[in-house]
C-alpha cells in the first residue's frame, strides 16, 4: 500500500480500488468522518457494491490521537497493572484493550 503524508480524495480513492479485488469486494467499510471522504470516495464505493459506514463520532472518544500525545479526545486513567482484556467494537470489527484488576 502507498503512503503519502498529504491524502487527496483522489488518492484513497485509488488506494481502495488497490486494496480489495472488484471481483470479491467487502460488503461494507467502516470509515470515520474525516473530509477526505468525499463524493469522489463515495462514488468509488459505491462502483465497487461497497457499502459505506462511517462511525459516528462518538465511538472514536477510545482512541488514542498522536496529536493528544497519545491520550483519547477525553482523556483515561493511567491503569498501572492487572489482566488486559479486548472489549469489541462496531461487531468486533475493532477492539478496545483495557485492564481489568
Amino acid at each position: 500500500m502507498n503512503v503519502t503524508t498529504n491524502p487527496t480524495a483522489d488518492w484513497v480513492a485509488r488506494q481502495v480500488t488497490e486494496a480489495f479485488p472488484w471481483d470479491e469486494p467487502p460488503r461494507y467499510l467502516a470509515r470515520d468522518r474525516d473530509g477526505i471522504y468525499g463524493p469522489v470516495f463515495k462514488r468509488r464505493l459505491r462502483t465497487m457494491g461497497i457499502r459505506d459506514r462511517p462511525i459516528t463520532p462518538s465511538i472514536t472518544t477510545p482512541r488514542p490521537n498522536l496529536t493528544l500525545g497519545k491520550d483519547t479526545p477525553l482523556g483515561r486513567p493511567v491503569m498501572a497493572s492487572g489482566n488486559v482484556v479486548a472489549a469489541p467494537i462496531l461487531g468486533g470489527l475493532h477492539h478496545h484493550y483495557v485492564q481489568m484488576t
